[in-house]
C-alpha cells in the first residue's frame, strides 16, 4: 500500500506539472533571464590572500593597561580586521599612492581564523588584480598600526586618569591629617578613652543597686506587719544599711516592729496560761480575771504596735523610692558621659582609618604610575604578517553558481505557484472527488477519447461493439437499471451545469445503449430548443420537431423520425421558438409526454444547462428524473452543487451524476491502459459540437 500510495502521489504531481507546464516555463525563464542579466553586468573578480599571526600574551603585568578578554580574543580580532577604521585607513593610503589611477569599487574583505591556530586568513575580492593585492597588504599593515595606536592611546589615557587620581588622593590625605590634628588638639583622647571604661564599670554597679532597691520596694508592697516583724533583726544594735551615696536607713528604725513581735508572743503565752487555769477555775476567779485584763492590755499594745509598724513600712518604702530615683538619675548621667566618650573615640578612629586608607591607595597609584611607561612598551600580543598578500587570482563572477541558484529558485517558485493554483482549483478532477463532494449517487464515468474535428459528433453506434467508450455507457445504463429509481426511469432528462460539459453526447449515446436492450423502443427528444445539436449525431438536417409539436403546428407522428440505430426514434428540436420556457410549462407538453410514455419503453430528453436557462428547472418536475453530467477538469464544484440544489428546490428527482471526459492518462485511471489493450482497437474521439473543445487521448491499437 505504501508503494501504491507513492506511485499515485507521483502521478498526481506529474499530472499537475503537465496541466500547468506554462507556469514552470514562465518562472524558469524569468529567473534565468534575471540571473543572466545580472551575470552579464557583473565584472570579473580577482582574489588575493594573506595571513597574519595574532597571539595574546597570557602572563599579564601590573603595568599592562591595555588588554582583551582571552575567551573572545580571536573573534574580536576578526571584527577589527574587517572594521571600517582599518579599511578606511588602507583605502586612504592607497589613494595617496595611486593618485594617477582611478580606483575600482569598494573591495570585499573577509577574515577568518584558521582552525586550532593563531593564524588569520584575510582575503580581498576586487575587480582589479593589482588593487586587490596592494589593498590587502595595506590592510594588514594598517591593522598592526591600529593595534599599536589603540594601545598607546589607552596607555596615555590611563596614565592621565591615574595622575588625576593621585593628585586628588594627595589632597584628601593632607586634609585628613589636618582634621586629625585639630581633633586631637580640641579633645583629650586619653581622658575620653579612660572615662569611657570607668563609666561602663560604674554603670554596671549602679544598675545592680537599682535592681536591689526595686526588689525591696516590690516586697514591701506585698508583705504585712507580721511578715515585717518576722523579717526584722532580733539582736539589739545590729543594723541593715541601704546606701545610695548620701543617706542610709538602719534597723533601729524598726525597733517597734520587734516589740510588736514580743507582745504577740506574750499574748500567746497568756492565752495558754488561761486555758490551763480554766480547767480548774471559774471565769470570775481573780486569777482568770487578772489574765483577761492582761490579755486586753496586750492586745491594745499589739494593735498600737501594728499601726506603728505600718507607718514604719510606709516611711521605709518612701525612702527606697527616693533611693531609686537617685540611682536612675546617676545612671542616666553616666550613660550620657559614656556615650559622649564613645562618640569622640569613634570619630578619632574613623579619622585614623580614612588617613590610613588614603595613604595606602596613594602609595599603590604612585607605584603604578611609575610602571605605566614600561608596561606601555610591552606588547600585549604577538602580531606579525605571516604571509604577505598573494598575487591576485581570477575567480570569475560565479556565473555557474548564479545560474544554478536561479534555476533552483525558478523551479521552487513554479512548484509553489502550481500547488497554490491546485489548492484553490475546485474543478472536479476524478471520480473520488466527485463522490466525496457531491451527495448524489455517481452512476459512472465516460473517458475522453481522441478524434479529429472533421469526423463529426461521436456516436457509439459507429464504433466497434467492444470499446472503452461504449462500455462506459453500458456501465451507466446498468447503474441506472439497477438503482432504487429504476421504476421511475421511463422518462430520463439529461442536463449539466454549464454548456460544454458533454450532456448532448451523453444523451445520444445513452439512448443508443437503452435501444440496444430490445425490450421496447427508445425515444430521444432534443429538448434544448435554444441550441439544438442532437440531429447532427445522426447526420440529419434540423426539421420540424418539439417546438412545432408543442405549439400545435404538427402532430406527434409527424414529429417522430426514425434513426439508423435500431429501436431508436428521434424528435428534433425544431425551429427556435420565441418562448421556449412557456412551451415547457404548457399543458400541451404534459399531454404529449403522456402519449409518448404509452408508445415507448424509454424516453431520453436532452435538456439545456441548468445555470444557462430556466427550461430544465421547469421541465424536471414533470419527468421521471434527471441525470446530471459533470465534465472532468472543467466543471466547478460550486456550479455542480448550485445546479443540484436548484433542481431539488423545484422538486426534481436526481437519478445520479455521470463524470464525463475523464483523462485516462492520469494516475487515477491507470487501469484504462489495460482495458485499451484488452479491447485491442484504435479509439475514435469524443467531441460535442458547440461545446468546449475536448482534450485527446491516444489509445493503443
Amino acid at each position: 500500500m505504501d508503494r501504491l500510495t507513492l506511485a499515485v502521489q507521483f502521478e498526481k504531481y506529474r499530472d499537475m506539472i503537465l496541466k500547468r507546464w506554462w507556469i514552470l516555463v514562465i518562472c524558469l525563464s524569468l529567473a534565468l533571464t534575471i540571473a543572466g542579466y545580472k551575470v552579464y553586468r557583473q565584472p570579473e573578480l580577482y582574489v588575493s590572500i594573506g595571513k597574519m599571526m595574532v597571539r595574546p600574551r597570557v602572563n599579564t603585568q601590573m603595568g599592562e593597561v591595555y588588554g582583551e578578554d582571552t575567551i573572545n580574543f580571536y573573534g574580536t580580532q576578526v571584527q577589527l580586521m574587517k572594521g571600517s577604521q582599518v579599511q578606511n585607513a588602507a583605502r586612504q593610503k592607497l589613494l595617496e599612492l595611486e593618485r594617477q589611477l582611478p580606483l575600482p569599487p569598494e573591495p570585499v574583505l573577509d577574515s577568518r581564523q584558521e582552525r586550532n591556530t593563531s593564524i588569520f586568513a584575510l582575503t580581498v575580492t576586487s575587480t582589479s588584480p593589482e588593487y586587490s593585492q596592494r589593498y590587502l597588504d595595506l590592510v594588514m599593515q594598517e591593522y598592526i598600526a591600529y593595534k599599536k595606536r589603540l594601545r598607546e592611546e589607552t596607555s596615555e589615557y590611563t596614565a592621565n586618569t591615574i595622575l588625576k587620581q593621585v593628585d586628588q588622593l594627595n589632597k584628601e590625605r593632607q586634609q585628613t591629617e589636618q582634621e586629625l590634628f585639630e581633633f586631637q588638639k580640641q579633645n583629650n583622647m586619653a581622658y575620653f578613652e579612660g572615662q569611657g571604661n570607668l563609666a561602663a564599670q560604674y554603670q554596671v554597679e549602679l544598675k545592680r543597686r537599682l535592681a536591689e532597691v526595686q526588689t525591696e520596694i516590690d516586697l514591701l508592697d506585698t508583705e504585712t506587719a507580721e511578715q515585717a516583724w518576722s523579717r526584722a533583726p532580733t539582736e539589739a544594735g545590729s543594723s541593715t544599711n541601704v546606701d545610695d551615696g548620701s543617706s542610709s536607713i538602719s534597723v533601729k528604725n524598726l525597733k517597734i516592729s520587734t516589740e510588736g513581735a514580743s507582745i504577740r508572743q506574750a499574748i500567746t503565752m497568756l492565752r495558754l496560761e488561761r486555758e490551763d487555769l480554766s480547767r480548774f477555775l471559774k471565769p470570775k476567779h481573780p486569777k482568770i480575771q487578772r489574765i483577761d485584763e492582761e490579755l486586753e492590755r496586750k492586745e491594745r499594745l499589739l494593735l498600737i504596735a501594728r499601726e506603728q509598724t505600718k507607718e514604719q513600712i510606709i516611711i521605709y518604702r518612701e525612702s527606697l523610692i527616693k533611693q531609686k530615683e537617685a540611682l536612675q538619675k546617676s545612671i542616666a548621667q553616666w550613660e550620657k558621659e559614656a556615650l559622649e566618650a564613645g562618640q569622640k573615640a569613634g570619630q578619632f578612629a574613623l579619622l585614623k582609618a580614612n588617613l590610613s586608607r588614603t595613604k595606602e591607595l596613594y602609595d599603590v597609584l604612585s607605584k603604578q604610575i611609575q610602571t605605566i611607561n614600561v608596561g606601555a612598551n610591552i606588547e600585549p600580543e604577538t602580531i606579525q604578517i605571516h604571509e604577505p598578500a598573494t598575487p591576485a587570482m581570477l575567480i570569475g563572477p560565479g556565473r555557474l553558481r548564479v545560474m544554478l541558484m536561479a534555476t533552483v529558485l525558478g523551479l521552487g517558485l513554479a512548484f509553489a505557484l502550481m500547488l497554490l493554483f491546485e489548492r484553490f482549483d475546485d474543478r472536479v478532477r476524478n471520480i473520488e472527488e466527485l463522490q466525496e463532494m457531491v451527495p448524489e449517487n455517481v452512476l459512472g464515468q465516460i473517458p475522453l477519447l481522441m478524434r479529429d474535428d472533421d469526423e463529426g459528433p461521436l456516436l457509439m453506434a459507429n464504433l466497434p461493439p467492444h470499446n472503452i467508450f461504449s462500455e462506459s455507457f453500458r456501465n451507466v445504463r446498468s447503474s441506472l437499471m439497477f438503482s432504487p429509481h429504476r421504476e421511475q426511469a421511463q422518462v430520463i432528462g439529461i442536463t449539466s451545469a454549464l454548456p460544454g460539459d458533454g450532456k448532448t453526447t451523453c444523451s445520444v449515446n445513452l439512448s443508443v445503449c437503452l435501444a440496444q436492450i430490445e425490450k421496447g423502443r427508445t425515444l430521444l427528444i432534443d429538448a434544448d430548443m435554444r441550441k439544438m445539436n442532437v440531429h447532427r449525431y445522426f447526420n440529419m438536417e434540423n426539421g420540424p420537431g418539439l417546438s412545432e409539436l408543442l405549439s400545435g403546428q404538427i402532430s406527434t407522428d409527424s414529429a417522430i423520425v426514425q434513426t439508423a440505430v435500431p429501436n431508436l426514434d428521434l424528435i428534433r428540436a425544431g425551429q427556435v421558438p420565441p418562448n421556449p420556457g412557456e412551451l415547457i410549462l404548457s399543458d400541451r407538453f404534459k399531454e404529449v409526454l403522456a402519449q409518448l410514455c404509452q408508445r415507448y419503453h424509454r424516453i431520453v430528453l436532452d435538456t439545456p444547462p441548468v445555470l444557462a436557462t430556466d427550461d430544465t428547472l421547469s421541465l424536471a418536475p414533470n419527468i421521471g428524473g434527471m441525470i446530471f453530467i459533470v465534465k472532468a477538469n472543467h466543471t466547478s464544484l460550486r456550479f455542480v452543487n448550485r445546479s443540484l440544489h436548484l433542481l431539488k428546490q423545484r422538486g426534481a428527482r436526481i437519478f445520479g451524476v455521470v463524470l464525463n471526459h475523464i483523462d485516462t492518462t492520469s494516475a487515477h485511471y491507470y487501469y484504462y491502459n489495460y482495458c485499451s489493450a484488452y479491447y485491442n482497437y484504435a479509439a475514435p474521439g469524443n467531441t460535442e459540437k458547440g461545446g468546449a473543445s475536448a482534450a485527446m487521448l491516444k489509445e493503443p491499437a
